[in-house]
């Protein structure tokens, strides 16, 4: 019989004397305290009935044996003479059932000097303590290992992949899991070296593969990659491996170990996915430029019946699209502004054609149908699903800060801060521009009109920004 290991370790380290007996009452261990004490080596004691080594006024034969029959984990406390090398000495003798799980296999025998400066009867008790704390904490951690045992294991049973340990060459060390399912070569193929698993690594994959295998020859160095492998039938799949050199030292042997998996289905997926994103942003490309196009068709469509005002709605779009810029816009957001700037007038298809083209300034009733277009606008353009709020833009164009603006005359906080951007885009582009009515108004006077004259009918922010535009950054529309 042979000692547990657990309870080997404990007693080892103990400063007490100790000695293990089996059933029949052999010794089967003692430790260096022990040898120590009695100047006996162990391997003189071995194997002796404990007796020998032991006499006491009671029959010591019978102590053991009732112990062995009491099932209950009691210590039993006995003085006795030990065996030593120069004769014999007095101790006492304290006895607990040693056990390999549920089973009894023996008895642990502690010793404990009867000197005057000490109590060999507390000296007992504290080592049972001691002993029985050691016992539990190399219980537990026994416990935790086997159970981390047991969880590795029925990790590398259930893996739908391959666990590996390899040398530097790519031959495996150990090989568990789907190997043959995997590569159509067995493990003993590989073992062999016939192949390499280098060497079913796909042509096109190898030079990076050998390259990362660099990486990995360095004591600690780990890689995950994704590569290619070819069957032995000539077929293809794609694996994920993460594998890591577990060498601690320069000078160590190389072994790597970590685990390869099936990735070849991930992978088509993942392809006929950014096949369609690639074709979905083809169809989106071509669908904006129709978009694009439908809107300046329909711009163009406001051009034929104004001609006096004709590229008015394209340099409108220009300068707001660039206040927006100034102001911080994001590009999405000036997508709609443009959008919006290019149809702003598009409720002058409702406006009689003769007024339009009026070649002299307009009377009181005749403007009043121009007045109309903002909400003519917005009623034709409130029918089209926008993902920008472009009808209200189209709608408060022409409203002004003070409320004196059309159709609605909203104030300040009710003018969203698209529309108060074209409104001075487009009074600006007006400005500057040759009416048959009246001579354009140079760049100066124009600014000065919206910076001072009109100072509280445009948002001074919108204006600022209008200014730095033209006098800082040079902007023309032209």
């Amino acid at each position: 019989m042979e000692i547990d290991p657990v309870c080997q370790s404990v007693l080892q380290d103990l400063e007490e004397a100790a000695l293990v007996c089996d059933l029949e009452f052999k010794i089967i261990y003692v430790n260096p305290p022990f040898e120590k004490m009695t100047g006996l080596e162990a391997a003189a004691v071995l194997n002796l009935p404990g007796p020998d080594i032991l006499t006491s006024g009671e029959d010591l034969l019978a102590l053991l044996a009732g112990q062995r029959d009491d099932s209950r984990e009691t210590a039993v406390r006995q003085p006795v003479f030990i065996k030593t090398a120069r004769g014999r000495r007095e101790a006492l003798l304290t006895v607990i059932t040693h056990r390999s799980g549920p089973e009894q296999n023996g008895f642990i025998l502690f010793l404990h000097e009867v000197r005057p400066e000490t109590d060999p009867l507390t000296a007992s008790s504290r080592t049972l303590r001691k002993v029985r704390k050691e016992f539990h904490h190399q219980a537990d951690f026994q416990r935790q290992v086997l159970e981390n045992e047991a969880r590795y294991r029925s990790f590398v049973e259930n893996f739908r992949g391959i666990v590996f340990q390899g040398d530097k060459n790519c031959r495996p060390i150990f090989f568990h899991g789907a190997v043959e399912q995997l590569t159509g070569y067995t493990e003993a193929d590989f073992r062999s070296g016939r192949p390499s698993w280098d060497k079913i690594v796909h042509p096109e994959d190898q030079p990076a593969f050998y390259e990362d295998a660099e990486k990995l020859f360095r004591p600690g160095g780990a890689v995950e990659r994704e590569y290619r492998i070819q069957q032995r039938d000539g077929g293809v799949r794609w694996v994920h491996e993460v594998a890591q050199n577990i060498a601690a030292h320069p000078l160590d042997p190389i072994i790597i170990q970590g685990y390869i998996y099936d990735i070849t289905d991930r992978r088509a997926a993942e392809g006929a996915l950014t096949r369609a994103k690639t074709e979905l942003t083809a169809s989106l490309d071509q669908l904006q430029s129709l978009f694009s196009g439908i809107v300046e068709a329909l711009a163009s469509t406001v051009e034929l019946r104004d001609p006096y005002t004709s590229g008015h709605e394209k340099r409108v779009t220009l300068l707001a699209c660039a206040l927006a810029r100034e102001i911080h816009f994001d590009e999405n957001r000036i997508a709609g502004l443009r959008i919006a700037g290019l149809l702003h007038d598009i409720g002058k298809l409702m406006v009689p054609a003769e007024i339009l083209n009026k070649p002299t300034i307009l009377s009181e009733t005749e403007y009043d149908f121009i007045r109309i277009h903002p909400q003519a606008g917005h009623d034709i353009l409130r029918k089209i699903a926008f993902p920008w709020p472009v009808a209200d833009i189209v709608l408060q164009h022409h409203e002004r800060l003070d409320g004196s603006g059309y159709p609605q005359g909203l104030k300040a906080p009710e003018i969203i801060l698209e529309a108060r951007i074209l409104a001075v885009a487009d009074v600006m582009e007006a400005m500057v521009s040759h009416r048959p009515y009246r001579p354009a108004k140079n760049l100066d006077r124009a600014l000065k009109e919206i910076r001072e004259e009109k100072a509280g009918l445009f948002d001074q922010r919108v204006v600022k920004s209008c200014a730095g535009l033209f006098e800082e950054k040079q902007f023309r529309f032209d």
